[in-house]
């Protein structure tokens, strides 16, 4: 990690950084945390304690479905002293899938995922589709690490590589800068050899599966950044001993030759339900109770003592050996700050919103109960989930009906009232009619049907916010269900009245269309986010021009 210098040695103790074990000084927390202040919610982590607290409420709000799983990786590399801003310690992200070879990708099929339960020195490549327990390449791991024997004491390790490094971020994005400028830097002014250049996406798979000098992981850019595979400052990246010249990244058949595709399945098998149920297993490696000690051992994940903090105490080094250390960290890459000594739980089972299937009379009786909720305000959008069903009027006046597990008195299988927290124009129990609550606060653009205005809304699958179009104003606003009085946060980049939206599924994207025929993509980060003031929860990843 880095130095702070603030000056000649003090000889007042100083403080330590929860992400560092390193001195810094109380005088540079406080100019960091007013700097920090000025710019929002940011915060600083000053000690274990905090940062433990930190990554107990990540992992409550992922648990609950509150927290996507790119935004639940993201958060604990940052905690774990990784950054964007330097490559010897960027974020680190999972290769999810095993199949680039399909032209048709499956994610409901168990068998297009990776094994997230095995660090990836223990894969099974092409070459080792045996039907026993542990590969060819494992077993050559698990040996070298038994049989080592170093006369200098070094401890015994698994890989001499490093799943994360620098030199595995610029192989990844070579074609981007800055990162061709600090590959040329590297490499002496030269592009590498073009046949170890990322040429393609199944290749980088296949190496990593098979090699045993390999055991690379992947960068979050994989998840949303179609222009990593696109050689778009045209590069001189030479030919392959094959002839072939380097250019744009190969991507798997069911990519269909389009970045922006990969990128989007890519980031659905990211959010898929395989991969929520067996992240945990793979945030152990990484950052948690199999990160060291006798549980690494066991699952076959001991890298050489450098790459962890704390390794050596770099002050009561010669200046000469200290530095080759640090170029030897640098280079070779680190292991994350560890955060987890237990193992991590499980994500809660998903509830799948549905209706109940009832006869014509009781379904009367049920939209009977909406009208008299609602003040007789036609509904053009409805929705279900597992606990309440929303509903909008032509109006935009907003209602929430709340499903009771107990009959009513004309037979109907549950209780459907109107929550009076929440609902527009409705009488209050002091007899009064409240404000009308109208979703997203702003009007809608003339020259929509009723049945177009139905088109005009979105939900969150924790129900928790609601997008709406069609204002005039060319936004589209999210808005809490808890408080649809005023939008929580509008998103401004159309030109013209957005008349269309929809939320992918596992609630990474939010894409929107436009009169003028413009397609914009949103990433969604955390609602939960909402609760605060200042919270941006959503921002453009790109634009489709018509």
């Amino acid at each position: 990690r880095v130095r702070l210098w603030s000056g000649p040695p003090q000889k007042k103790k100083k403080k330590k950084h929860a992400c560092s074990n390193l001195p810094i000084t109380r005088s540079m927390l406080k100019t960091v945390d007013d700097h920090l202040k000025k710019i929002g919610k940011a915060k600083v982590i000053r000690t274990s304690k905090a940062r433990n607290q930190a990554v107990k409420d990540a992992q409550t709000k992922w648990k609950r479905g509150q927290l996507s799983n790119f935004d639940y990786l993201m958060i604990l590399n940052k905690l774990a002293g990784r950054t964007y801003n330097d490559i010897a310690q960027y974020p680190v992200f999972p290769w999810v899938l095993a199949d680039y070879s399909s032209q048709v990708l499956d994610l409901a099929n168990s068998k297009s995922y990776r094994d997230l339960s095995k660090p990836m020195g223990c894969q099974r490549g092409e070459d080792d589709p045996g039907d026993t327990e542990v590969g060819k390449r494992e077993q050559y791991f698990r040996s070298r690490y038994e049989s080592w024997e170093d006369p200098r004491g070094l401890p015994k390790f698994h890989y001499g590589s490093h799943y994360s490094s620098a030199g595995v971020v610029l192989h990844f994005l070579l074609r981007m800068e800055p990162f061709t400028t600090l590959f040329l830097k590297v490499q002496g002014g030269y592009f590498d050899v073009a046949d170890r250049l990322f040429l393609s996406v199944a290749g980088a798979w296949k190496e990593a599966t098979t090699s045993l000098q390999s055991v690379n992981e992947i960068v979050p850019e994989m998840y949303y950044m179609p222009m990593m595979f696109r050689n778009s400052n045209g590069l001189p990246l030479g030919t392959t001993q094959e002839g072939r010249a380097v250019n744009d990244v190969e991507l798997p058949p069911w990519a269909n030759g389009s970045p922006e595709t990969f990128v989007r399945l890519h980031a659905e098998a990211l959010e898929s339900e395989y991969v929520s149920a067996n992240l945990p297993d793979w945030i152990d490696l990484i950052f948690g109770m199999k990160q060291r000690g006798r549980a690494a051992v066991d699952a076959c994940n001991v890298f050489y003592y450098l790459t962890y903090e704390g390794a050596v105490d770099m002050e009561k080094l010669p200046v000469d050996l200290s530095q080759a250390i640090v170029e030897q960290i640098a280079y070779f890459g680190q292991t994350p700050i560890q955060l987890m000594k237990k193992a991590h739980p499980q994500r809660e089972a998903r509830q799948n919103p549905s209706l109940v299937n009832l006869a014509d009379h009781q379904l009367a009786a049920v939209f009977d109960s909406m009208e008299s909720a609602s003040g007789h305000d036609p509904i053009i959008w409805i929705v279900a989930t597992p606990e309440s069903l929303f509903a909008v009027g032509r109006s935009r006046n907003f209602a929430v009906h709340k499903f009771l597990p107990l009959p009513d008195l004309y037979g109907n299988p549950f209780t459907f009232e109107a929550d009076v927290r929440v609902v527009s124009g409705e009488a209050t129990s002091q007899g009064k009619r409240s404000r009308g609550r109208r979703v997203g606060g702003a009007h809608f653009a003339p020259g929509f049907s009723e049945i177009a205005l139905g088109g005009l809304f979105r939900e969150s699958r924790d129900g928790r916010v609601i997008f709406s179009a069609g204002h005039w104003d060319c936004s589209v606003r999210c808005t809490l269900t808890s408080s649809p009085g005023r939008a929580r946060q509008i998103l401004r980049g159309h030109q013209d009245v957005v008349t269309c939206l929809d939320v992918a599924e596992g609630e990474s994207l939010l894409v929107t269309g436009s009169r003028d025929c413009i397609v914009l993509v949103w990433r969604i980060n955390q609602f939960i986010d909402y609760d605060r003031e200042k919270s941006r929860g959503i921002e453009i990843v790109h634009a489709i021009p018509r």
